[in-house]
């Protein structure tokens, strides 16, 4: 994301060896979403309106925080804005929240590993 900060680290391997992690295929209540990690950032594709999220791991491995963007023309605030996903300590279910743009309002994300 434009403004972030490149010096942030990857979670400890330690600390997350045993969740799965954000990385895999999520059954979401806005669609089928898969997401893959690299290093500190996630990057997910869903199928309601053929959104993607880039977001940025939290230290530990179990929250990031980013941007969605969805079709047609992927800008907030109407098709964009921000996300926030906590995983379970299990690792088997996410929930979160979006918002239309920055901080208006949006609603409830939650998923399940598949």
């Amino acid at each position: 994301m434009p403004g972030q900060s490149s010096s942030l680290t990857p979670p400890d391997p330690a600390g997350t060896a045993y969740v799965g992690g954000f990385a895999g295929q999520w059954s979401t209540n806005w669609g089928d979403m898969t997401c893959r990690v690299e290093g500190v950032k996630v990057y997910c594709e869903y199928t309601h309106d053929q959104g993607k999220i880039e977001a940025t791991l939290s230290a530990d491995g179990k929250t990031m925080e980013g941007q969605r963007a969805e079709y047609p023309t992927y800008s907030p605030p109407g098709d964009g804005g921000r996300v926030i996903f906590r995983l379970s300590d299990d690792g088997n279910t996410i929930s979160g929240e979006w918002w239309y743009g920055q901080d208006s309002s949006g609603g409830a994300w939650t998923g399940t590993r598949k």
